[in-house]
This record gives C-alpha cells, sequence and structure tokens, in this order.
C-alpha cells in the first residue's frame, strides 16, 4: 500500500501519521531512519490484535476508507476472504490488511462491506 508520511507523533516518537488512498491513518513505524513529512512509502501493514465479530459492523454507511480516531484506525473495506482460522482478508482502495478475529462471523460476510476499529498497528516499508 502506499502511503505518504505527515509527521511523527510527539508522545509514542515512533507513531507516525500518514495519508492514503482513501483517507488518513496513524502506526508505529518499524523502518530505518528517521520519518520525513511528505515522502511517499510503499508499506506493508500489520494489524497486532484480535478483533472480536462484535466489534465489526456490517454494511456500515459509506464514509471514509481510513480514518484516525483516538489514536486508532478505522478501516472500512470489502471483505475479500474470511478463512478458518478466522483470518480477515480487508480490501480498501487497492490496500489489503489482514486481521485476526475472534468469535462467529454472519454468514455471507465475503464481499460485503465492513468497518472496524484497531489500535496496534504497524507499518513497514517494503522497499518496492
Amino acid at each position: 500500500m502506499r502511503v505518504v508520511l505527515l509527521e511523527s507523533v510527539i508522545q509514542d516518537g515512533d507513531r507516525v501519521l500518514f495519508t492514503a488512498e482513501g483517507g488518513r491513518g496513524i502506526a508505529s513505524w518499524r523502518g530505518d531512519g528517521a520519518q520525513v513529512a511528505g515522502v511517499a512509502v510503499d508499506v506493508e501493514v500489520e494489524v497486532h490484535e484480535e478483533i472480536d465479530w462484535s466489534e465489526i459492523v456490517v454494511d456500515p454507511q459509506p464514509g471514509t476508507i481510513v480514518d484516525v480516531l483516538d489514536q486508532a484506525m478505522v478501516f472500512r473495506g470489502v471483505v475479500e476472504d474470511l478463512d478458518k482460522d478466522g483470518v480477515l482478508t480487508l480490501r480498501f482502495g487497492s490496500g489489503i490488511v489482514l486481521v485476526d478475529t475472534t468469535g462467529e462471523a454472519p454468514l455471507g460476510v465475503v464481499g460485503r462491506d465492513v468497518s472496524l476499529t484497531v489500535r496496534d498497528i504497524e507499518i513497514y516499508p517494503t522497499g518496492v
């Protein structure tokens, strides 16, 4: 996924604000060197928490694809896949994010829009 780094978040030091297709986000930066505002970087997004299906909104109201809310990121996208181990593949714009889920997923969720909020996110530059 292509992002543009905006600034470091002072409180945590390694947290960066960025824009991506369809919105803006906040995540821990896991690349070498300082984060330079205005630089476009291809990154992989890694979510380090499990989200229960009771916290995932199916068929949300249309809105921003990626947004920041209270030091967390809100993803809104289409469920591309949900494997037997509960790993959700979420597509938003041209980006893909894998999220571990718990609980019972609704029947027929693949192909539907969902919205979820995550707090423990890291972005890694891919070098592409």
